[in-house]
């Protein structure tokens, strides 16, 4: 950089007149000024001026912090120039190629979290507060659930929770057993197998409290029960025969299977031929209907 005002130490000699002096120190500030001026706010006239031998904000290595708007543009054309956005809280560089100011890249920085952009972190966070999601619902596997998503889901079984009832009631729904199943309100009644003969009736006390039955027998002749058939209610009058086995109520705690007189059941092979039977197992199952 030139100045008009070389810099000169070996002036004044000592066999200058002394009148040549005032010129020496008047050379002597201009050269001191001109330098000063660089980096720093220094005038030949500093009345009017508040900011005399200030720093030069954006000069160099000089930081200036403020709004972007205000960003100075540095009268030395010098690369590393840094200013700091308070409005936009971004550092910035001035680019002496573009004379503009550039904000400063900090992506290839680690251990740094951005507010924006797509990134990968790693490790066990742990937040001093709950984080606060955006409010749209997951839509992927992986995707964090709002409190407001789950409050949602649960509410919209706790809406039925009144309705579902251990005890029949109309308009409800039934709780599952601890089998399972569907059906608690089914009251069940099993006999097990039992032996059964042509021609006789077997009574069974199932407490069940109801008229309102639905049975279901079952015939075999292994006392497992291994070879069973359904007969259900099969109690028929064929060729003058009487097959088969019937329940009859009594009452609404108890029941009465009767066997045919000829045949209590019947055997069916794998070659598909029936052969009737007149002794074997039976097995009486009742759904009492509330």
């Amino acid at each position: 950089m030139g100045f008009a005002k070389q810099w000169d130490e070996t002036t004044p000699k000592g066999t200058d007149y002394h009148s040549s002096v005032d010129d020496h120190i008047i050379d002597l500030k201009v050269a001191i000024r001109e330098r000063a001026n660089v980096q720093h706010h220094a005038y030949s006239d500093e009345s009017g001026h508040s900011d005399v031998w200030e720093h030069k904000p954006g000069e160099c290595t000089v930081l200036y912090v403020g709004n972007k708007a205000d960003f100075p543009t540095p009268t030395a054309s010098r690369d590393g120039c840094i200013a700091y956005a308070t409005d936009e809280k971004i550092w910035y560089r001035y680019d002496v190629g573009t004379s503009s100011w550039v904000e400063v890249d900090i992506t290839g920085m680690s251990g740094i979290v951005f507010t924006s952009g797509d990134q990968t972190i790693g490790g066990t966070k742990t937040f001093s507060s709950i984080p606060v999601l955006p409010g749209s619902d997951p839509s992927s596997d992986n995707h964090a659930v709002r409190k407001a998503y789950v409050d949602a889901q649960v509410d919209g079984i706790a809406t039925y929770s009144s309705d579902v009832v251990s005890a029949p009631s109309a308009g409800k729904v039934p709780k599952l057993n601890a089998g399972g199943y569907i059906f608690p309100f089914l009251k069940i009644y099993d006999t097990g197998w039992f032996s059964v003969v042509k021609g006789n009736a077997y009574s069974y006390t199932h407490n069940l409290g109801t008229t309102k039955i639905i049975y279901y027998i079952y015939f075999s002749t292994s006392s497992d029960g291994s070879n069973a058939i359904g007969l259900s209610n099969l109690h028929c009058m064929a060729n003058a025969e009487e097959k088969g086995m019937t329940v009859k109520v009594v009452g609404s705690n108890s029941v009465k299977l009767i066997t045919g007189q000829d045949y209590c059941g019947y055997t069916i092979g794998d070659d598909g031929v029936i052969t009737q039977q007149t002794s074997g197992y039976a097995r009486l199952i009742i759904l009492g209907l509330s």
